[in-house]
């Protein structure tokens, strides 16, 4: 409802000539978006919490070590030294692990709140859906036990390339056929494919 009628006044303001600028949502709109009634149970949005949380929690534990590696400190031989004890698994794999089922619970639980918004909102839904399933791929192929995944080896280059097609797709529709920000797409379809580069 409140959606609609911010339509028909930006309509009506239309019709009578009135230039009309979208104001910055405030942070407690967008608190209201995120922790809504149609996201049942907040699945959504409390995996997608705990993803990123998770996520940002061992980026930084591990640029922590990568950084002790490269400058002589003792934390990136005493991590190397505990992945080989432990198998060859890397340090806080299981968190990783369970990083990751949250962000395919979180990409899973958008693509019903897509639908309700727009065959757009569903498009985008459904290309992070398969980027996620992708990285996952990618990140238990080369865990501990990856090697159990190495009979689809032959045939993932077409799935793991799939999305970064879908992707530049979109940015060409969005870019050639519609009024949203060409900058703002030309500059994320080039960021895409450098992160599929370096992938």
């Amino acid at each position: 409802m409140e959606m609609a009628s911010g339509a028909g006044a930006v309509a009506g303001a239309a019709a009578a000539g009135v230039a009309y600028t979208q104001r910055p949502v405030t942070p407690s709109e967008a608190w209201r978006r995120m922790w809504t009634r149609a996201d049942k149970f907040h699945v959504h949005a409390v995996s997608g919490a705990a993803f990123t949380l998770a996520g940002i929690g061992l980026a930084a534990a591990w640029a922590k070590r990568d950084v002790d590696a490269l400058t002589g400190g003792t934390g990136g031989t005493e991590a190397i030294d505990a992945a080989l004890a432990a198998g060859g698994t890397p340090e806080w794999w299981p968190v990783a692990v369970a990083s990751l089922a949250c962000a395919g619970v979180c990409a899973a639980s958008g693509l019903p709140l897509g639908r309700a918004r727009g065959w757009r909102k569903t498009e985008l839904s459904a290309r992070s859906a398969l980027f996620q399933v992708v990285l996952t791929w990618q990140a238990l192929r080369l865990g501990p036990s990856g090697e159990s995944l190495a009979w689809f080896d032959d045939h993932i280059w077409q799935l793991s390339l799939a999305p970064f097609v879908w992707q530049t797709m979109t940015s060409v529709y969005i870019i050639l056929a519609t009024k949203d920000d060409r900058r703002s797409a030309a500059v994320i379809l080039i960021a895409t494919w450098l992160f599929g580069a370096q992938v």
